[in-house]
């Protein structure tokens, strides 16, 4: 197989030529080493360029990758794949948007904890060939930005943070970033006073920082990914680390994980839910001879009837079987009243059964965070939706269930929104939630057990 060009402006007279061949080279082997990569480092769109302050590598926020042409020269292909893969989780884990999100003023402290994070993983992460790969010279880890061993997995979100809060607000932070010399190598910077002109500034891709090498939004061959193409990549990247389980680091399962099945707030899934299933019951404004229209004291003897609209209500079936905790019950009920409260539904008409193998309504007319929850049998929900739903007065429009998820269901879906909040320990991880119905709208409740 062929190793691809290097696309990139035609070298002026006089200035190195950049080898295509070994750059091509050292992408293949980054690919075989760590394949789940591979879609990604093709991504990249090469541009040879030597008004790179540092004579190395660079990204941008379009996945362009600048190449100083005397860096290949002075490096063999296995270090060269090891800072391509270095420059890449720049652009997978976008650390460019994350320093915006984070408002990241300091980009040199941002970039220094984004290269400790990535050569952690970089020093830990065995290729396919059994050894990690080898980045030049000494890169910065975080142990040197002052993190014990207990602290070296952790983003460089949280040690950007981290660093900020250990620092007076008017001392510059003091983070030994790696720095190169024209030849390409990582210098130990507390060395020898050591002095260099320029700090290591992996690009705009990791800190959302325009450089003055960087091109503009340039069009054909030279183009990049836009943002949409770059999230498409980064999902792959996700997938194939995800399907690689075992053979990746935690911290790269990790990421996978969060961008694949992002954590929502429970919370606002559950005001969600609750609002749509009551947004029907709250637009029925009907008239009603009851109360007579205000108007009427202008308009006799015309009469006209008042407007009526329907007070919706909430049915909360708790599962009070005995696998599960009367503490984490209070949690969730607290946070339920809370909700309905907010989506304007009054106390009394929420209504309330406790559910084992049978459903016994409690305290109808309560306040929630007064029901004493009885209960302790064996499991079966399928009663206490059945039970909501055949109440005399008010028909529910939403029966929100709460239980840990391992009761039978309804055959048939009921004619009203089911909302299911499975109750699991947050510190449960990975999340393992028990089949529910395709019916009902299922939320994930992470409850914290009480000492």
């Amino acid at each position: 197989m062929t190793a691809p060009a290097v696309a990139g402006p035609a070298p002026a007279p006089g200035r190195p030529v950049l080898d295509r061949a070994k750059l091509g080279a050292a992408r293949f082997r980054a690919a075989h080493e760590f394949p789940y990569f591979a879609a990604a480092l093709f991504a990249l769109t090469p541009v040879a360029s030597e008004t790179l302050p540092f004579a190395t590598m660079a990204v941008d926020q379009r996945w362009r990758l600048y190449v100083d042409p005397g860096f290949l020269d002075a490096h063999p292909v296995e270090q060269i794949a090891a800072v391509l893969v270095h420059e890449v989780m720049h652009c997978v884990f976008d650390h460019g948007a994350r320093a915006e999100a984070l408002a990241a003023a300091d980009y040199r402290l941002w970039n220094g904890c984004c290269d400790a994070a990535i050569n952690r993983i970089l020093s830990t992460q065995a290729g396919r060939s059994g050894t990690a790969l080898s980045l030049p010279g000494s890169p910065v880890l975080p142990g040197d930005l002052g993190f014990d061993d207990d602290e070296a997995d952790l983003a460089a979100d949280v040690m950007y943070r981290a660093l900020l809060l250990r620092l007076p607000a008017a001392q510059p932070p003091p983070v030994p970033q790696p720095k190169l010399d024209r030849r390409g190598d990582w210098d130990d910077p507390t060395a020898n006073g050591a002095d260099h002109e320029h700090d290591h500034d992996c690009g705009s891709g990791s800190h959302a920082q325009h450089r003055p090498w960087e091109l503009g939004p340039a069009a054909g061959a030279l183009a990049g990914l836009d943002a949409v193409e770059a999230e498409l990549v980064r999902r792959r990247t996700a997938n194939h680390i995800a399907n690689a389980v075992g053979t990746t680091s935690e911290l790269l399962a990790r990421w996978a994980q969060g961008l694949l099945n992002p954590t929502v707030d429970w919370r606002r899934e559950l005001t969600a839910a609750v609002r749509h299933g009551v947004a029907t019951t709250l637009g029925q404004v009907a008239p009603t001879w009851t109360r007579p229209s205000r108007r009427n004291a202008v308009t006799r003897p015309i009469l006209y009837p008042g407007m009526r609209r329907p007070i919706p209500s909430v049915a909360v079936v708790v599962d009070t079987s005995g696998s599960m905790s009367s503490d984490d019950l209070d949690q969730a009920l607290t946070e339920v009243r809370a909700i309905t409260a907010r989506c304007g539904i009054r106390d009394r008409s929420t209504r309330v059964w406790a559910c084992d193998a049978d459903a016994v309504e409690v305290s109808f007319g309560r306040r929630l965070d007064e029901i004493e929850l009885p209960g302790g049998g064996g499991t079966d929900m399928s009663v206490g939706i059945d039970a909501a739903l055949r109440a005399p007065r008010a028909r529910p429009d939403v029966v929100i269930v709460l239980t840990d998820g391992y009761t039978p269901w309804p055959a048939t879906p009921p004619s009203v929104k089911v909302v299911i909040g499975v109750l699991v320990p947050a510190s449960t991880q990975p999340i393992s939630v028990p089949a529910t119905p395709a019916w009902a709208r299922t939320i994930v409740i992470p409850v914290d057990p009480k000492e």
